[in-house]
This record gives C-alpha cells, sequence and structure tokens, in this order.
C-alpha cells in the first residue's frame, strides 16, 4: 500500500511539474547510493525532484520524511546521475515536492422500497 501511495503521488508530481512547464526527462532513476525520483528540466536547469507523499490521518507533514540521511542518499544519487549523464558541473537544483493525499468520501445513495 505505501507504495502505491508514493506512486501515485510521483505520478501526481509529474503530471503537476509538466502542467507548470517542467520537461520530465526521466523518473525513478537508480543508482548505487540512492534513487532520484523525478528528473526533470526548467529555466535551463535540471531539477531533481523528491517526492514526499502522505495520507491526511498521519499527523507528520511529508517534508519532515527528508532528514539528513535521507538527503544524503539523494545527493549521492544526484552526484552518480550527473556522472552516468556526462552532464557534471551543468547548473542543476532540488526541489522538494510534498502531497497530502486526502481520499474522496464514498457516498452512498440508498432508496426505500
Amino acid at each position: 500500500m505505501k507504495q502505491a501511495l508514493g506512486a501515485f503521488g510521483e505520478t501526481f508530481a509529474a503530471h503537476e511539474l509538466q502542467r507548470r512547464g517542467y520537461e520530465i526527462i526521466e523518473r525513478n532513476a537508480h543508482f548505487p547510493d540512492g534513487e532520484i525520483d523525478i528528473v526533470a528540466r526548467e529555466g535551463g536547469e535540471t531539477v531533481f525532484v523528491e517526492v514526499k507523499t502522505r495520507r491526511a490521518s498521519v499527523m507528520a507533514v511529508p517534508e519532515e520524511a527528508l532528514d539528513d540521511e535521507r538527503m544524503g542518499h539523494l545527493e549521492a544519487a544526484i552526484v552518480g546521475y550527473c556522472e552516468a549523464r556526462n552532464v557534471v558541473g551543468q547548473p542543476y537544483r532540488i526541489e522538494l515536492v510534498g502531497h497530502v493525499y486526502r481520499p474522496l468520501p464514498l457516498l452512498c445513495w440508498g432508496t426505500d422500497g
């Protein structure tokens, strides 16, 4: 269930980034030291996007899940990406997309009789 929620959040984020003019280059780029959820281009920069999705019932905000350890893995994955794609030294930035998933309530209508 957790993986499905994460995949939903990443898809939602990718669509929203595209709507805002970002070009999605790659999703779920895996490297030995970590994973990059979304790699995009915007404004002449490569944008490495970390997506954190939480259910509305969880008290923590999604951004709190990006602790120092996870940030270290992300930074290592970015180094791996830049080396593998031959883009070392090119401008980039890191963005965090936090998404709180709130499912719509299910309405049931009954009839008498």
